[in-house]
């Protein structure tokens, strides 16, 4: 097991770093044996107070959150890394176990009001949960109603990459990408967030940005 670490020379924000086992071969009917680190990474400055809170650290997934601070009048700004082993041979009640624990570790954004024009918190969940949800959108913004500045996300639409409409018991010992999709999406639900894979891309048409043909 490793421990979330924080380096203060490193340029990019947030990411997940991931690295295989040694060569031994793995054990008969166990998930394969992946490393996970998960780092949170700082620019060279002090803008920001640092703390952070390791949830569960396995083989088979690790979540830890770090909040950034800077004072009184800027809201808290929490980033949750977060792995989950591509292997589908991960237990449903492990992973069901680890939305639990983020949803218990959620900080939910306190409402705008006239007093209060910004929110005390800001949750970003950021990583790799190995999870298929093709182009089923979060469900509080399927109509787009009150959210008509958020575009559509693109989606895989692959028939074979599309969620389970529902989750088989916790007792399964094996979990496909379609069915952690299912979950996945539950989660965002829950708390009103959004996937920003395949959503905040340049059109095609945009001579200012790439485009990437999916095909």
């Amino acid at each position: 097991m490793v421990k979330p670490t924080i380096s203060k020379t490193a340029r990019r924000v947030a990411s997940t770093l991931c690295s295989p086992t040694s060569s031994a071969p793995p054990r008969p009917r166990r998930p394969r044996q992946i490393k996970c680190r998960v780092h949170l990474f700082q620019r060279l400055f002090n803008a920001f107070a640092i703390s952070e809170k390791n949830h569960h650290q396995s083989d088979i997934c690790q979540t830890a959150t770090w909040t950034l601070s800077a004072g009184e009048f800027i809201p808290f700004i929490h980033i949750t890394g977060v792995y989950l082993s591509p292997d589908n041979k991960v237990p449903t009640s492990e992973i069901k176990d680890l939305y639990t624990n983020l949803n218990n570790n959620f900080h939910t954004p306190s409402p705008h009001s006239p007093q209060n024009l910004q929110c005390n918190h800001y949750h970003i969940l950021a990583g790799d949960f190995n999870s298929w949800v093709g182009m089923e959108q979060e469900e509080h913004l399927a109509n787009h109603l009150g959210f008509p500045h958020i575009p559509i996300r693109i989606g895989d639409p692959h028939p074979r990459r599309q969620p389970q409409d529902r989750v088989h018991s916790s007792a399964s010992t094996t979990t496909h990408a379609r069915a952690r999709g299912r979950l996945l999406l539950d989660f965002l639900n829950d708390h009103t967030l959004i996937i920003a894979n395949d959503r905040f891309l340049p059109s095609p048409n945009d001579s200012n940005g790439t485009y990437e043909n999916r095909n």
